[in-house]
Formats: C-alpha cells, sequence, structure tokens
C-alpha cells in the first residue's frame, strides 16, 4: 500500500518520507527548489504507475498541493472513490484529472453528497470500468466538465441520466457498443458536443436516423476502425449538419484502394470536409476528387446518385486522351547515300556499330569504309550533320525520332 504523498516524496525528494514531518528540505540548488530548499510541486502534477493506493495526509496535501492545477495519476492502484475525493478536495485549483487505468468500478454512494468542484473541466476516465452510476453523480459533482474520456470501459449501452451542456468534446474509444441509436443517446445528453472521438468500434457498421437532431453541432468525428462497408452508410455522415473534420482509418470499405484513391473516393462523396484524417482539404483537392469520380463511374450503368449530383456541377467531362508514356522502341528514318534513299523502320536500342551493319548492304561498302552522320542539331557538327563516330554508342542517345535523317559518305582510300 502506497499514499499519494509516498509517490510525491519519492518523486520530488531526496529524502524518505515521513508522515511526521510535513516539511521536507533539499538542496537549494537542486530544480525546482525555492532558495530555502522546500519541496516545490508543479502545477501540473505527474504520478503515473507510482502504485498509489491511498491519498495519505490531507493537511500536508493542501500545503504541498495547493496551486496544482492538472493532476495526472494514472496507471495506479486506487480503487476507492472515497481517497480520490479525499485528494481532489485538497486541490481548489484543480482543472484537469487523469484517473485512466485505475480499478473504479465500485459505487460512490452518498460520501460526495453536496460536494463539488467547479473547476474541473477535464476529466480522464479510461479503462477504469467506471459504472454509469458513478459518471452520473460525477457530472453533478463536476458540472463544469467540457472534456470527457471514457474509452476502454466496456459499456455495451450509454446511461447518462440528465442532459449535461457543458460537455464539447468526448473520447468514447473502443468499448462495445452494437447500435449506433446508443451513441445518438450521447449526442442527445451533451447537446453542445463539437467533438466525438469513438474509433475501434468494429461492431458497429451502420449510422442511425436523426443524426442532424443529436449531432447538431458535432463538427469532428473519429470513426477509425469502425465496420463500415457500404458506400450509403458513409454518406449518412452528409447528415450531421456541421461536420468537416474526420478521421476514418482502418474502414472496411476503403481498404482495397490505394490511399490516394480512398481519399478521392470519400471526398468526392463528402463535400463538406474541411479536413480528413487530419490533413487540410483544398479547393483545388476537392474539385479533382470530384472530377476524378465522374470520370470513374462515367462508364458505369449503375451510378450513384453522387455521380448526377457532380455532373450537374461540373457537367459532362470529356474521355481524357490516351496517352502512351511508353519509351519508343522503333522510328521510321530517311537513309541518304548519294543519289539513292530509302525509307527504314530502326530500333532505336541498337548501336551505331550494328546500325552500320544493317546499312551495309544498302551501302555496297563494309562498315569500316563508309562514314554516318545524323541531322541531331544539339551535338557537334561537321558540315551541318553530326558524325556517329561512337561505335557502342546507342541511336536512342542521338535523340533520333520519326523523320530523322541519316547521311552516309565513303571514306576517302
Amino acid at each position: 500500500m502506497k499514499t499519494f504523498l509516498e509517490a510525491l516524496h519519492a518523486k520530488y525528494s531526496d529524502q524518505d518520507y515521513d508522515p511526521d514531518f510535513c516539511q521536507i528540505f533539499v538542496s537549494s540548488k537542486a530544480p525546482g527548489k525555492t532558495e530555502s530548499g522546500s519541496l516545490i510541486v508543479p502545477k501540473h502534477l505527474v504520478l503515473n504507475g507510482c502504485g498509489i493506493t491511498h491519498s495519505g495526509d490531507g493537511e500536508e496535501i493542501a500545503k504541498l498541493c495547493a496551486q496544482v492545477v492538472e493532476l495526472d495519476i494514472a496507471q495506479n492502484e486506487v480503487s476507492e472513490w472515497s481517497e480520490v475525493f479525499a485528494l481532489i478536495s485538497k486541490l481548489p485549483h484543480l482543472e484537469f484529472l487523469n484517473l485512466s487505468t485505475n480499478p473504479l468500478s465500485g459505487v460512490l454512494g452518498d460520501m460526495c453528497t453536496g460536494a463539488t468542484y467547479r473547476r474541473i473541466t477535464k476529466l480522464v476516465l479510461n479503462n477504469t470500468m467506471v459504472s454509469w452510476d458513478a459518471v452520473n453523480k460525477l457530472f453533478h459533482m463536476m458540472p463544469s466538465i467540457e472534456e470527457l474520456h471514457l474509452s476502454l470501459n466496456g459499456y455495451s449501452s450509454i446511461e447518462v441520466a440528465c442532459v449535461h451542456p457543458a460537455v464539447q468534446r468526448l473520447h468514447f474509444n473502443a468499448n462495445k457498443v452494437t447500435d449506433f441509436k446508443d451513441i445518438c443517446k450521447l449526442g442527445q445528453a451533451f447537446p453542445r458536443l463539437k467533438s466525438l472521438v469513438m474509433a475501434e468500434h468494429e461492431q458497429l457498421s451502420n449510422f442511425c436516423d436523426n443524426l442532424d437532431q443529436s449531432f447538431s453541432q458535432l463538427e469532428s468525428l473519429n470513426i477509425s476502425k469502425m465496420g463500415i462497408s457500404e458506400w450509403e452508410e458513409l454518406e449518412r455522415l452528409n447528415q450531421f449538419p456541421a461536420l468537416t473534420d474526420v478521421r476514418m482509418l482502418g474502414i472496411p470499405l476503403l481498404q482495397e484502394h490505394s490511399e490516394k484513391v480512398r481519399r478521392q473516393l470519400v471526398l468526392a462523396r463528402l463535400p463538406k470536409l474541411t479536413r480528413l484524417n487530419g490533413g487540410q482539404v483544398t479547393d483545388t483537392e476537392k474539385e479533382e476528387a470530384e472530377r476524378g469520380f465522374l470520370r470513374r463511374f462515367m462508364d458505369e450503368d449503375n451510378k450513384p446518385q453522387r455521380y448526377h449530383e457532380l455532373e450537374v456541377k461540373h457537367g459532362k467531362l470529356e474521355y481524357l486522351a490516351d496517352v502512351n508514356l511508353a519509351p519508343v522502341e522503333f522510328v521510321t528514318v530517311d537513309v541518304k547515300y548519294g543519289d539513292k534513299v530509302e525509307t527504314m523502320s530502326v530500333g532505336v536500342k541498337q548501336t551505331v556499330s550494328d546500325f552500320k551493319k544493317l546499312l551495309q548492304n544498302f551501302v555496297g561498302l563494309p562498315p569500316s569504309k563508309f562514314r554516318l552522320f545524323a541531322t541531331d542539331p544539339i551535338y557537334p557538327v561537321y558540315h551541318g550533320m553530326t558524325e556517329m563516330r561512337l561505335p557502342k554508342k546507342c541511336l536512342y542517345t542521338y535523340h533520333v525520332t520519326d523523320g530523322f535523317q541519316f547521311y552516309i559518305e565513303p571514306k576517302n582510300s
């Protein structure tokens, strides 16, 4: 069994804690200490994973922690709500409280009747298995909560007793709700909710009706790893009247597509989005996504409704030109030798030596007995032409294209 005070002194003092001695003195040169050497506790106090089970002496907590604004005691072993209240009742300026991963599944009972903590605006209860009964009582005790974390608590239903207009941000990841109608109850309980993070609900695949009524002010939504498998369900996100920011990583519906295609398909179907998966959506990106959507379905018999809406906006699009970007291997050229001219199909990957061997029948001379010139102007010019002197150099390095002209001259004997 370890108290909050023991953990506090273990972290911020190099002396063993003595419960009969209220003030600890350490070196005045140590960081975070006064000139007198007395212990100073930071306003943002973090004591994670310290094995805390109880609060400790209330008077000393009040002396040492009177200025604490944020308290994080996640991953400890506090199991009684009475110990939580014994601690925070001595922190008059507390605004943020993190109790995550403490086994707080027990009841509050009437221990907190009349007590209020109006300064607390952020409460984190992830992986505490806190009951809905306890959550409802905490709301009455902490009426100013704006941000609430209830992830990993195993909830299969929503049982919020009253409306709490102060709550604007809710984290509700990885619970066991199977019907989105229950999620809508959260929107009804928190009518000013602006941000909802509800990732890792793979068992949820459908939204409910009346999204506009349940979430009238919701601007940001995280549904990563939700089990959506139909485009019609994803398009129901358009029913959230204020929604502009969505995260949706790990959605089964999108897994078969590349990241670029996923983003384009979502932006084309959800026109109000200004942020997607953390990235800003520009007007240019949105227009490209919508035009790409039109081209994707223009030859389909069963076009989605969104196709017709975008066709009204952008009009009928022309087919993109089929441009072959593969490298050219053969070109048509003219070869001249004296009064003779012949048009040939020439492979540009062959070397000058191979080309001259090809031409020896046309010339009537072995390759060693004639010189070959080209009309490419970017090389050094010989009588207005470039001599192809290097036998191992490939023709494509001379930028040979259709219509190129080669000239042959016999060598002087």
